[in-house]
């Protein structure tokens, strides 16, 4: 049914019973349709922002349908990917995310640091070898896979934000090397 909602040629009475699906990803998939409607969609998403469920928050904070009220507290949130995906959102207010260039999570801080509103000087200073190996540290376990790691919270910001691009792939390998080391 979640492919189903992203169908750009969906029928008006699918996209309808799938944003009364009952299950809540798919209603939010079908919430991101560009025919959905604005305010079923918003609300969808909003709800979403207020569960007790971090799944769903997580989700709320990445939507460009999330409200600034909810973005603001969601970069609060008690749940580290939460506060990352909502300080990356480009909806929430820069102030409330440059608050998270100082969290004790890294991937807050990477998550900040993908925010449109950060000049390319500020991003580069924050990104130091002494924060990826904590990002590591913070990370490395036998169930995650190094390359998800990597994917979900790395690429947006290590390469456009390193302050040596030709540096960059030896401290990568280095901490590669690292990371099998502490797991």
């Amino acid at each position: 049914r979640r492919a189903a909602a992203r169908n750009g040629n969906l029928p008006e009475a699918s996209l309808k019973a799938l944003l009364e699906d009952s299950a809540w990803d798919v209603q939010i998939v079908a919430a991101h349709h560009k025919r959905a409607p604005k305010e079923t969609a918003e609300k969808l998403v909003a709800e979403s922002a207020a569960s007790p469920d971090a799944t769903h928050r997580r989700l709320a904070a990445r939507s460009p349908l999330a409200n600034v009220t909810d973005l603001t507290l969601l970069a609060k949130d008690e749940d580290p990917e939460t506060r990352s995906n909502a300080c990356k959102n480009p909806k929430t207010p820069r102030e409330i995310s440059r608050n998270g260039l100082t969290d004790a999570e890294p991937c807050v801080v990477l998550g900040a640091l993908s925010h449109p509103s950060l000049p390319k000087d500020e991003r580069r200073a924050f990104v130091t070898e002494e924060l990826l190996m904590r990002f590591f540290e913070a990370h490395a376990d036998e169930g995650y896979l190094f390359e998800a790691l990597c994917e979900r919270y790395l690429w947006e910001v290590l390469e456009r934000a390193f302050p040596d691009p030709e540096k960059f792939d030896d401290v990568w390998q280095d901490l590669v090397r690292r990371h099998f080391e502490l797991v």
